[in-house]
């Protein structure tokens, strides 16, 4: 669907840009052509390298929690339900979710009491 607005807009600004000068037309048509090669080839790269960080996340996150699980009855046995006594990292859950955070790092929480 985007690729035929694209196209059907490239072909009417080519129409009306070579109604008003034939060599501006040209111009159109060649930035048209440029920006729509450019941008998908962008789209894809960043798409490509997006997946590979999610994957490598989720991978990691996975293996935190099946150790977790593994060691369960040993960590409640020694009382050590805490993060920091576990050794769990928290930068492993903060990678998978690099989105639900705020640009400034701070964690906020989730429902606000001041209702």
């Amino acid at each position: 669907m985007p690729v035929r607005t694209a196209l059907i807009v490239a072909v009417l600004a080519f129409a009306v840009a070579t109604n008003v000068l034939c060599a501006a037309g040209i111009v159109v048509a060649m930035s048209c052509v440029v920006a729509g090669a450019g941008g998908y080839l962008v789209a894809r790269r960043g798409a490509a390298t997006a997946e590979r960080s999610g994957v490598a996340a989720s991978a990691d996150l996975s293996s935190v929690v099946v150790e977790t699980i593994q060691l369960a009855t040993e960590l409640v046995m020694w009382q050590a339900t805490t993060p920091q006594r576990t050794g769990l990292r928290a930068s492993v859950t903060d990678s998978a979710t690099p989105l639900a955070r705020p640009p400034d790092g701070s964690v906020r929480p989730a429902l606000s009491s001041s209702w």
